[in-house]
């Protein structure tokens, strides 16, 4: 198989080095964005958590369900 060399340009130097990772986020930075997204989830999913935990199970039915069911069967 014959082989063809060719000069590289500016451009094409800088896209190498761009696929070599030379400008890739720290790694620090990177582990920090998926904690703080991690973070986020927890947060979320322990304040649906905490709003279906201080409704007690009329209020849950009466304030939300019935209306939205009533809603769909109207």
């Amino acid at each position: 198989m014959a082989t063809t060399r060719k000069n590289l340009s500016d451009e094409s130097i800088k896209n190498l080095r761009r696929l070599h990772g030379e400008f890739r986020l720290p790694e620090s930075r990177v582990r920090r964005d998926q904690l703080w997204g991690i973070a986020l989830l927890a947060g979320g999913a322990a304040l649906v958590w905490l709003f279906f935990r201080r409704l007690d199970a009329s209020s849950l039915t009466v304030r939300i369900i019935a209306p939205g069911a009533y809603g769909v069967v109207r």
